[in-house]
């Protein structure tokens, strides 16, 4: 049983309703008690000073309040790990290779022109579909580093080489999901494969969130 069904059926059996429930857990603000008692019992059983609250309270407790708590917990991390595993494969599934710029920052200045635009926009370089082809068949038929320092040359100012990240410093050539061979920037030498999944953080007008990647 969730915590949601639990706090439900105590609140049957012992004839509280919803206008209760503010004064039951000792609150002056019935509007700010409402508030959390609903983030609660729609999951966020992280709220431990709000747990308190309820477990002071022997009507609403009961005797399995912890049990129901711990179920919620359970429930949700189940459904995170599914989520999680769901929006990789549609990650993986929608991969194309192409090429990734990594600069000097990792946190961009202004951050509303990548809020706006989106940070692939200011990173990634599209390789054409003959080459992605090849890429995704395991072939290694184009000479691709070329192909960067000829756009280098041919666009120093552009975008991807100079934005809000900064300068670019290391080029990425991804040729799987989970998979690049990175590049110094200056001089195009081979420094590293890496083998990790893309962790690319949400950018708001106002805010980065789940900065912290190895691939883009």
């Amino acid at each position: 049983m969730d915590i949601k069904q639990y706090l439900e059926r105590q609140c049957a059996l012992n004839s509280i309703s919803r206008g209760q429930i503010p004064n039951l857990l000792g609150y002056a603000n019935a509007a700010k008690a409402l508030r959390r008692y609903d983030a609660f019992v729609g999951g966020n059983v992280t709220d431990e000073e709000f747990a308190e609250r309820i477990r002071a309270c022997d009507l609403l407790a009961g005797s399995a309040l912890d049990e129901a708590m711990a179920h919620t917990a359970h429930v949700q991390r189940v459904n995170q790990r599914e989520q999680c595993f769901i929006e990789e494969l549609r990650k993986r599934n929608a991969f194309v290779p192409h090429v990734w710029f990594e600069h000097e920052r990792s946190y961009p200045s202004p951050i509303f022109i990548v809020a706006r635009f989106g940070e692939e926009h200011f990173r990634k370089l599209d390789l054409p579909e003959e080459m992605q082809t090849f890429f995704l068949t395991g072939g290694w038929v184009f000479d691709v580093q070329s192909i960067i320092k000829d756009f280098i040359d041919s666009h120093p100012q552009h975008r991807l080489l100079r934005g809000p990240f900064g300068k670019a410093v290391r080029v990425i050539i991804r040729d799987t999901y989970d998979h690049g061979f990175v590049y110094d920037i200056t001089t195009l030498e081979l420094i590293e494969e890496r083998h990790t999944a893309p962790k690319v953080g949400r950018i708001t007008r106002h805010r980065v969130k789940g900065r912290g990647r190895r691939l883009p």
